[in-house]
């Protein structure tokens, strides 16, 4: 239970300053308004006391709807206004002081609970705080505390949809209004967020087809490359060929030999040729000694030819014609010539074959030299065959080796691009994989999302004006004010019976049915005194259904004038129904200028003002008489 012990204020409106109890009871505020004799009671300071006072430290507002939020203030000190209410909510005491226009606090509001201070430094967190701690709202607190004489004790004089309204505004069901305008926004965010993971699909799935088209041509280029055969037959049989060749003896060695041997012909070639350069000379003195020699034999050859023809013949000389006659002497002479003569023939002779020696051996070393010549080029021809025979096998080795490593770069190449296509093709399959699986999770997330989403749509709709919910409310509450307009109007009219008709959708009002007996009473017909009781009983209906759906309970209740246009009778069974309701509400105060009222309600609280100051005094149990004015 919230329950509310004091209340303590200075300078708010009429009051200077007051400090008041609340105390357990049933009790009758009356007023003296001596500034205004004329007014009775009214205008005393009852209401400001015990309904401005507590509902503006409490929520920071007013009862009464004032303009400026400065009327609080007394209008004379017009400064230094505050009201501390204390109350305790589940064995905790709490103090809740607010201030306005005040020298030392300013516009501020102080929150104490158990002595410990749990005020913020902004008003509006400071009243967040008071709202959580003793879990009523403004609305409800003032339909709960207090009950007036405002529109709701005239219920009947309304129109049948303003009823609805009325009931509406009492139970609070704009929080409904608010409750959907927050369905509104959850519903919104449920969209948007569906639409944002769709977008994110939409963005994966093309992702997908670009991936998917991707690995399609990497399939067919990979199909290719498997399809293209490569020989390695033809790199084994160009190996097995290499190998043959290269283990092929070259002519190095046998090149090396020629070489030689051309070497020696050259050199023998050289030799010859020093040798002939030197014999060449001689050669020349050769052929003109020979030619001398040669001319010399011929001489010799002649003159012996003559000698022994002189020799032979007596007669005529050969030459001169003349008839010879040769002694012995000149024959001796002659045969001493011819044999000088012979021996020079053989000497030249001799010579002249020595000379042709010579000249026949210069040739020879001139033909050995040409033969030295043909063999050194045939050498040459050969070397020359061989190393080009070498050089052709080396070609064919390269060619060969160019040939396998051009084969096997083209296998390696033709294999490491199927592996790269191969990989690059599961590396797309898994990006694949991984959007199929968020695509998937995205739409199990869709779901759950579509789940919460119609769940909103469904509680926004409820709430809508063409909703389930607000007539499905609004009949459990005139359900439950029936039953106790049941209880009420027993006790009001004893056998008449007061009821309120459901709104449908066709018809959305709610009508008053007053039952006499077995005949239904239009409530127009009504005395202005049964009205008013009929008022009075929707009123504390209204009350314990407004008191039954707060989910707290609190000690106080303020009934401000609800006994006007009430005879005796009246007055007395409203009193009755109060006493019976202390049980339920410990403390009760009944502001009322009826003097009717005052001799039915024991306890008194008298309320004066005078030199528009505000005052309280409690009396005890007296014949009630007019206070003097």
């Amino acid at each position: 239970m919230l329950k509310i012990v004091s209340i303590i204020g200075e300078n708010c409106k009429s009051f200077k300053k007051f400090d008041f109890n609340i105390e357990e009871g049933l009790f009758v505020v009356c007023g003296d308004n001596k500034d205004d004799p004329l007014s009775s009671s009214n205008g005393s300071g009852k209401t400001t006391l015990f309904c401005d006072s507590i509902y503006w430290c409490l929520t920071g507002k007013s009862i009464e709807g004032l303009e400026s939020a400065d009327d609080i203030v007394n209008f004379k000190t017009k400064k230094d206004c505050f009201v501390e209410v204390t109350l305790f909510s589940d064995d905790r005491k709490i103090k809740i002081k607010r201030t306005r226009k005040h020298t030392q606090y300013k516009n501020n509001l102080f929150l104490e609970v158990d002595d410990q201070d749990l005020s913020a430094h902004r008003v509006d967190d400071t009243q967040t705080r008071v709202n959580q701690i003793i879990k009523i709202s403004p609305d409800i607190l003032k339909s709960t505390i207090i009950m007036t004489s405002d529109i709701k004790s005239r219920f009947s004089d309304l129109t049948p949809k303003d009823r609805i309204s009325l009931l509406e505004s009492i139970r609070d069901y704009k929080v409904w209004d608010r409750f959907r305008d927050e369905t509104k926004v959850s519903l919104d965010d449920y969209i948007k967020r569906i639409q944002e993971v769709n977008s994110e699909n939409l963005t994966k799935q093309g992702e997908m087809n670009a991936i998917q088209k991707i690995i399609d041509n990497q399939t067919v280029s990979l199909l290719q490359l498997q399809n293209t055969v490569i020989d390695m037959n033809e790199i084994s049989n160009k190996q097995v060929l290499l190998d043959q060749i290269s283990t092929q003896k070259d002519n190095q060695d046998m090149i090396q030999n020629l070489k030689q041997v051309q070497e020696s012909c050259q050199k023998q070639i050289q030799e010859i040729e020093l040798k002939n350069r030197q014999q060449l000379q001689e050669s020349k003195n050769l052929y003109s000694k020979q030619a001398q020699l040669t001319s010399l034999i011929q001489k010799c050859e002649l003159d012996i030819q003559t000698k022994v023809s002189l020799l032979q013949v007596n007669g005529t000389c050969p030459t001169c014609g003349q008839k010879l006659q040769l002694s012995e002497d000149k024959k001796n002479k002659l045969f001493i010539e011819l044999s000088d003569l012979k021996k020079k023939y053989v000497e030249y002779t001799t010579e002249k074959q020595g000379l042709d020696s010579q000249v026949s051996q210069i040739s020879n070393d001139q033909q050995d030299t040409s033969v030295l010549r043909q063999k050194s080029q045939s050498i040459n021809e050969q070397i020359m065959t061989m190393e080009k025979s070498d050089m052709n096998r080396i070609l064919q080795i390269n060619s060969l080796k160019s040939d396998i490593y051009s084969l096997t770069e083209r296998a390696n190449t033709h294999s490491t691009r199927i592996t790269e296509l191969e990989t690059s093709i599961n590396s797309y399959k898994e990006n694949l994989n991984d959007l199929k699986t968020i695509i998937d999770s995205n739409n199990n997330k869709i779901k759950d999302l579509e789940i919460e989403k119609n769940s909103y749509q469904f509680f926004y709709d409820s709430l809508g004006p063409k909703g389930t919910l607000r007539p499905y409310l609004l009949s459990k509450d005139i359900a439950y004010l029936n039953k106790c307009l049941q209880y009420y109007s027993g006790r009001m009219f004893g056998s008449s019976k007061i009821s309120l008709t459901k709104p449908t959708l066709d018809s959305n009002k709610i009508d008053i049915i007053f039952e006499c007996g077995d005949m239904i009473k239009p409530i127009s017909t009504l005395s202005r005194g049964e009205r008013k009781r009929l008022d009075l009983c929707i009123q504390f209906a209204l009350y314990d259904l407004v008191k039954s759906t707060a989910m707290f309970d609190i000690n106080l209740l303020i009934l401000d004038e609800i006994f006007e246009s009430l005879d005796v009778t009246g007055i007395s069974q409203v009193v009755s129904i109060l006493q019976e309701r202390s049980e339920n509400i410990p403390s009760m105060y009944v502001i009322s200028h009826n003097p009717n009222a005052y001799d039915l309600i024991q306890k008194k609280i008298i309320v004066s003002k005078s030199n528009d100051i505000s005052k309280i005094k409690f009396v005890k149990k007296t014949k009630y008489q007019y206070l003097p004015t």
